[in-house]
């Protein structure tokens, strides 16, 4: 062969070549930029008021109810250091300040810092929870003893919703004693004694 006509064609080769080659570093440029991670935006929990059978207190956008510990100190998540506290009460986690939603003073939403990492709402200076068996609307939680402290729903005002106190008190220790009724006036107390013997023989 012609050593001047293989020349010609390696240099042929290479010509067509080149655009070929070109796309695929094209490509290659294209899914290097596309994988490139992309930041998440921020997000920020709604928190409101609703109405219930306690009383007006404040919940999450979606309507679940959100605790306070009464182990906590102001600004201090303590459930953090008790051994399974964060996984039946997980703190309500964010990013940024909650949003206020109707009803909801905003001066007295704020985060707190967790000890391992990422920021907690709080409300009052109280840091803010979610009960992890929780469903929309429901308050049957409220005032529960676990983890060595109860855990309240709060009012508007940031403060321990005390009708969801009593609520609790009631159905945990069941229908409370009626008053022993008076006796009848001018019955002697030994007379009004079988009367009463009678009623419960």
């Amino acid at each position: 062969m012609n050593p001047h006509e293989r020349g010609s064609t390696d240099e042929r080769i290479t010509i067509f070549a080149s655009p070929a080659f070109a796309a695929v570093l094209f490509a290659g440029a294209a899914v290097a930029h596309t994988s490139t991670p992309v930041a998440r935006a921020a997000t920020s929990p709604t928190i409101k008021v609703a109405s219930t059978k306690l009383g007006k207190i404040i919940e999450t956008g979606s309507g679940i109810t959100v605790y306070q510990f009464t182990a906590d100190r102001r600004n201090k998540d303590v459930c953090q250091t008790r051994s399974g506290c964060t996984s039946t009460w997980p703190p309500m986690t964010s990013t940024t300040k909650p949003t206020a939603g109707p009803g909801v003073n905003a001066h007295l939403l704020g985060t707190i810092k967790l000890a391992h990492a990422g920021t907690q709402s709080s409300y009052a200076g109280h840091p803010l929870y979610r009960y992890d068996r929780d469903s929309r609307g429901s308050t049957d939680y409220v005032g529960a003893k676990e983890f060595g402290g109860s855990w309240y729903a709060l009012t508007p005002a940031g403060k321990r919703s005390c009708p969801a106190c009593c609520e609790h008190r009631r159905l945990r220790e069941g229908p409370q004693p009626t008053a022993e009724p008076e006796p009848p006036s001018g019955l002697q107390d030994a007379d009004w004694q079988m009367v009463r013997n009678a009623e419960f023989s």
